[in-house]
């Protein structure tokens, strides 16, 4: 791949070869921030950092739903989950000996009273305990959305030509 960190060298849809950066997840950007930014070197073996990969692997599936692997989410989930946010500010803060970002204290107080009123709840997508053996479309109200990218179950059909119609263009061949 490429040479410098964060470079990439990719060949293009068209043959191209070209360099891009690479992503970087939230978590390494922000390493790179408290390094450079506050000389503060993380150690990825603290509790406070293992809590906080596992909220942003958390919030990737959550981001990224895999159908086939639904989860539940639990109100008391919601709540840690901003908690371990709030505490990889605070953590880094409380070494430095000064705040990476103003109110941060103010917001984790916040966040614990407010904690102290959530209810139990249980939300659970629809499609949980469903059995998938191919694929499924299940219906998503959505408005102003791009018919011809993203069709309804409607114009699947129309759809699905289309789709073939620009493979054959991109074959070389004609579309019938």
């Amino acid at each position: 791949m490429g040479g410098r960190r964060g470079l990439e060298t990719v060949v293009g849809n068209k043959g191209e070869v070209t360099r891009r950066v690479r992503h970087q997840s939230v978590l390494n950007r922000y390493v790179v921030l408290l390094k450079y930014g506050y000389s503060y070197d993380v150690n990825r073996g603290d509790r406070y950092w293992q809590q906080l990969t596992a909220a942003r692997d958390l919030r990737d599936y959550y981001t990224h739903l895999d159908v086939t692997e639904p989860r539940a989410i639990s109100s008391q989930q919601v709540v840690e989950f901003m908690e371990v946010v709030l505490l990889g500010m605070i953590c880094p803060s409380v070494a430095l000996g000064r705040t990476i970002l103003l109110g941060i204290y103010d917001l984790y107080g916040k966040l614990a009273e407010l904690s102290e009123l959530a209810e139990d709840f249980v939300e659970q997508p629809f499609f949980r305990d469903w059995p998938f053996q191919e694929g499924y479309m299940f219906h998503c109200n959505f408005d102003n959305v791009d018919g011809d990218r993203f069709p309804s179950v409607r114009d699947l059909e129309r759809y699905r030509r289309l789709l073939n119609a620009e493979a054959e263009r991109a074959r070389g061949n004609r579309p019938e």
